[in-house]
């Protein structure tokens, strides 16, 4: 059973195939999987620990192959990771694997002297604990006082851009920076979790699959890079697609002005940060009258891709309903020559009717939208099952739309929109949590009783 069980674990260690089976096919990812097996393989020591002292003994043979196979492990790594190892930490790792065998030794004396180990083997598993997780929480960079009171760091000139930004517009935008402000080894594409701001960069173990799905049709990423599907970098490179997604604000540190060329105006500067504002900035809520099915969509150029966008909305093909409801666009129009001219009445004309927000919640949005005619409304949030919508109080289908962001159908005539979110399978996953808790409960009661009666026929 032990054997079978120890099978499990190690087989997704060994085979890919078993980790995206354990990730439900989300990625390959060892962290959190590792976490697992460590606290698998501490359920097997205290089983072993508590064999060897109540049978007071311990099998030499397996003990002398278990302490040469951690040293076999230890003294022969892989190539690529010799440079990282530290041979003063190796060494403490060596004595503590001899001084554990020794005392698991001990351990299988008969009479009363094993209580000495078993003090000593507490002793030594409390200095260990307290000597490497001095290494793992003392010996790390960490922020440091001066980060918090200069301007380095995630305290640089972005908190004042930042703030100024939020002051002087109340709607909802995003931010772009293409500058990292953290310190570490690599450069942190997370800036707007620390610093308070949306942006489009986003570093996850498991990402969302439909904004993956969208940067990797967008051509914005390689999908089937799972490196960029954790590291997701945004609509940095692509201005242009950054204006539909509610993109109006970029920070700089760059020299020269180069986002002019792009239709961004210079609008304040704080230290070493520049202020830019997107003259053609969408509303988080716009409506499309033309749509294009997926498939014709994917054989467009980066370029025509952008462009597209701002004119007519990317329908998949399964959803033949909302296809047959809307004017389907004219693909020749795409190979227009690009001006700034033609770009600024592309986004003058989708946003000629949007969603006017009355309250915005992360999970739950409000506004309201007039249209003349049927349109596609379209949000710059990525698909998710757990978004439910209402127009009007009723019940509203969301779909897919624009390669993995959200969008529905509204009627014409004045609409009152709600967006709500709530995790799927959150009422199940509690749901199953009472149960269990309830049955560990009830099992527990029933075992103590179960050994007072065995104690009272005992006794008996």
């Amino acid at each position: 059973a032990y054997g079978i069980l120890t099978g499990v674990f190690i087989l997704p260690i060994i085979f890919p195939f078993f980790r995206y089976t354990f990730w439900a096919y989300s990625g390959d990812y060892f962290r959190t999987f590792s976490l697992i097996i460590t606290l698998l393989l501490l359920i097997f020591s205290v089983k072993a620990i508590n064999h060897i002292i109540k049978t007071e003994k311990v099998n030499k043979i397996v003990l002398g192959v278990t302490v040469l196979l951690l040293l076999i492990l230890l003294y022969t790594p892989a190539a690529q990771f010799k440079p990282a190892i530290n041979q003063g930490l190796r060494t403490i790792v060596t004595i503590f694997i001899f001084g554990y065998a020794g005392l698991l030794l001990g351990l299988s004396q008969k009479g009363n002297g094993k209580n000495t180990y078993k003090i000593i083997l507490i002793v030594v598993c409390f200095f260990e604990l307290i000597y490497f997780s001095n290494t793992t929480v003392n010996k790390r960079d960490v922020m440091t006082n001066r980060e918090l009171k200069e301007r380095i760091g995630y305290n640089d000139y972005t908190v004042d851009a930042v703030k100024y930004i939020k002051d002087t517009n109340k709607n909802f935008y995003r931010v772009n920076k293409d500058y990292s402000s953290g310190l570490a080894m690599h450069s942190s594409i997370n800036d707007a979790k620390v610093q308070g701001f949306y942006g489009t960069p986003s570093y996850f173990s498991f990402n969302q699959k439909n904004y993956i799905k969208f940067l990797g049709d967008l051509n914005v990423i390689d999908p089937k890079d799972e490196n960029s599907t954790r590291w997701a970098k945004g609509l940095g490179d692509r201005p242009l697609l950054f204006t539909l997604v509610s993109g109006e604000y970029w920070l700089t540190k760059r020299p020269n002005n180069y986002l002019q060329g792009f239709g961004y105006d210079s609008i304040a500067k704080f230290g070493d940060v520049k202020v830019y504002k997107n003259r053609f900035a969408l509303p988080l809520g716009f409506t499309y009258n033309q749509v294009l099915d997926e498939t014709t969509f994917k054989k467009l150029s980066p370029t025509q891709k952008d462009i597209y966008l701002l004119r007519g909305c990317v329908i998949a093909d399964d959803d033949k309903d909302l296809l047959a409801a809307n004017k389907k666009f004219n693909l020749a129009d795409t190979a227009a020559p690009f001006s700034f001219d033609a770009y600024g009445q592309y986004v003058k004309d989708i946003k000629k009717d949007s969603l006017t927000i009355t309250q915005f919640k992360e999970s739950d949005i409000k506004g309201d939208i007039t249209v003349a005619a049927p349109k596609v409304l379209f949000f710059s949030i990525p698909f998710d099952e757990g978004w439910k919508a209402t127009v009007n109080g009723t019940d509203t289908k969301l779909y897919r739309v624009n390669c993995g962001l959200t969008g529905l159908s509204v009627p014409a005539g004045k609409n009152a929109v709600e967006l709500k979110f709530e995790p799927r399978f959150m009422k199940r996953g509690t749901l199953v949590s009472v149960i269990a808790l309830l049955v560990f409960i009830g099992l527990t009661v029933f075992d103590k009783m179960r050994n007072k009666k065995v104690a009272l026929t005992t006794e008996n």
